[in-house]
């Protein structure tokens, strides 16, 4: 990986610009990326995988006008990310988990260096006093669960977000939760979503003008705000134990919105029961209101349900889906794409 800080990133604030050494998924850093090509006089840094690592650079080296990287060939459903992105006070940031059977964990894992300006929001993934832009992690040795701690390093007060646009990446298999450790709130991440959240002017607003931050240091120093892994996600994956799916029931009917959306040519729909019901009917709708599909009629158990619609028969557009379950109504829209 090669770094190289750009000042007019993050409207003018500054930032670091990323360059992999391959092409990577978008759900990677993407906004924060740069072709490879190092401007006339640019500093810039690279991270060596060993101790030997050199670099060496010859005049056959020197190009104009060509990327530096090579293409990896990225085989379809054996690579899944997932990004958290940072927005707020003209800031943006990113911090991504790469779930790939083929490499091993330290194969993708990219360090978060620190800004070089007194004003900084940052999100970096957080391990053993080490702060990561990006960290890859082999599916096949994760069991039933596992968590990431995120590290909020602010200075600028204000509001912000948190949002997850990957997520749809993962399936009905896999539920993400996200906990705020100031605020103690932990909410279920869904396809869309968001949390906002607050950078009190009280705890940050001191380090606003670079008082006791010095470029290049990190913002969130035990000297300076002292705020530590503020955020974490903890992923359950595989099926759920019966007893699980018990203690799970929802307190009442739920839709969930499809995924993927948009879609082509299928989607899938989930639902959630508190009880067993003697009819459910999920029905989707044009926007002419004509029904244009049947998905389940008849009676269902408790519990979590999905069902696949595939539209290669129907128009692009926006459809209505609409769940009635005994006298439980909910509807949602998805888009479809051809």
């Amino acid at each position: 990986a090669m770094y190289i800080w750009d000042h007019s990133a993050n409207e003018g604030q500054g930032g670091y610009l990323v360059h992999y050494g391959e092409s990577v998924p978008p759900a990677l850093p993407g906004q924060d990326r740069f072709d490879g090509i190092i401007p006339a006089f640019q500093s810039f840094w690279v991270k060596a995988e060993s101790d030997e690592a050199r670099l060496r650079v010859s005049p056959e080296h020197h190009v104009q006008n060509r990327r530096l990287y090579r293409e990896a060939p990225v085989e379809e459903n054996q690579r899944r990310v997932f990004a958290l992105t940072l927005d707020g006070e003209g800031f943006e940031d990113h911090a991504s988990v790469v779930f790939d059977p083929r490499h091993s964990e330290e194969h993708l894992n990219l360090p978060a260096l620190s800004s070089l300006e007194h004003r900084t929001a940052e999100l970096t993934l957080s391990d053993d006093n080490a702060r990561w832009n990006v960290i890859s992690v082999d599916p096949e040795g994760v069991d039933s669960e596992i968590s990431f701690s995120y590290q909020l390093n602010a200075n600028v007060p204000g509001d912000y977000q948190l949002e997850w646009p990957s997520i749809n990446e993962f399936g009905g298999d896999w539920q993400f939760e996200l906990t705020d450790h100031e605020t103690g709130e932990t909410i279920v991440l869904e396809e869309g979503g968001s949390y906002s959240f607050t950078v009190d002017a009280d705890s940050y607003g001191k380090l606003a003008d670079g008082s006791g931050v010095q470029p290049g240091n990190p913002a969130n120093d035990d000297e300076t705000n002292g705020t530590g892994n503020r955020f974490s996600v903890h992923a359950t994956i595989g099926e759920i134990t019966s007893a699980e799916e018990t203690a799970a029931l929802p307190g009442a009917v739920e839709l969930d919105q499809n995924y993927p959306n948009p879609f082509n040519p299928a989607t899938v729909i989930g639902y959630r029961l508190p009880e067993d019901a003697s009819q459910v009917t999920l029905e989707v709708y044009n926007t002419l209101g004509r029904r244009v599909a049947v998905l389940v009629d008849g009676p269902q158990s408790a519990g979590h349900h999905e069902v696949t619609f595939d539209a290669s028969h129907l128009s692009s557009g926006i459809y209505t889906y609409r769940l009635e379950v005994d006298e439980n109504v909910l509807t949602r829209t998805l888009t479809f794409i051809k």
